[in-house]
């Protein structure tokens, strides 16, 4: 269909990834009905079924997008990351119907997915969907979404930085919004597309390979090592406390107090734009 496209942005250090994601894709939406893109830095991909779009070798994430949402001609993307298997049969009315949504109500922004949860008042033309406010923490991210096509362009905007900044910046905007209620989309939490999120840190999260070999997917281990040990319990406890933090913010402002600081918010500091 020629209303949206389906983006995953990547580099070219995580192409051993890219065979189970679009091995994934296919098991689990074979019928999919929409132009698939994958925007890297130089590498070819041995898939007829995808386009490749090469940004260049020093292409940072902001780049890799910029020239991929420019070549894209849709109204809508369906924004990926290359670490966001399918592991599930796709709701594919659920996303049809999201951007009937987002055409009838001129939403730019319709969320996916969601790490941490989002307890914001139902969207008033859905009994499921969740308003995203200009005030939320982490509201707009760089997890799976539909974007409309012109305004996630403007939001990335011009430079040549990576994914954390941009995330750094939304929460900036989210914390000094003057109309904190302000729409700025809205959050599906069905997760339609069954998303499971594989790696952290580069390395896979052993439940994930695990979820993804009780669907059928081979994840291949021999070029990228599993997360384990003491590293996947820090992890846990980050996740913990970013979730904390996000529906109790006081207890990311202790953390910040004890030395803790988020990527993204260093990101930010060593960009000059933040304080």
């Amino acid at each position: 269909m020629d209303r949206m496209t389906i983006l995953v942005v990547s580099y070219d250090g995580y192409s051993d990834v890219w065979p189970g994601l679009f091995a994934s894709l296919r098991r689990f939406w074979p019928d999919c009905p929409y132009e698939i893109v994958l925007a890297n830095n130089e590498k070819d991909l041995a898939n007829n079924a995808v386009r490749v779009i090469h940004a260049g070798a020093d292409a940072q994430w902001s780049t890799r997008t910029r020239i991929a949402l420019e070549q894209i001609e849709t109204k809508y993307v369906c924004f990926l990351l290359e670490d966001f298997f399918f592991s599930g049969k796709v709701d594919a009315e659920r996303i049809e119907s999201a951007m009937d949504l987002m055409e009838k109500d001129g939403l730019e922004y319709y969320k996916l997915l969601s790490f941490s949860k989002i307890k914001t008042k139902l969207y008033d033309r859905d009994d499921v969907l969740q308003v995203i406010p200009a005030g939320l923490p982490y509201g707009v991210s760089l997890l799976a979404a539909i974007w409309e096509r012109e305004a996630f362009l403007r939001m990335i905007g011009d430079g040549d930085y990576n994914p954390w900044l941009f995330e750094a910046r939304r929460i900036e905007e989210a914390k000094t919004a003057v109309d904190k209620q302000r729409l700025l989309g809205v959050y599906d939490p069905t997760n339609p597309l069954r998303i499971c999120h594989m790696i952290v840190q580069g390395k896979y999260l052993p439940n994930a390979v695990r979820t993804m070999g009780a669907a059928g997917i081979a994840v291949d281990l021999s070029s990228r090592p599993v997360l384990r040990g003491g590293e996947y319990f820090k992890y846990k406890l980050k996740r913990m406390g970013s979730s904390l933090s996000t529906r109790l913010p006081f207890v990311g402002d202790l953390a910040r107090k004890l030395g803790f600081e988020s990527v993204s918010a260093r990101n930010l500091k060593q960009s000059g734009e933040g304080s």
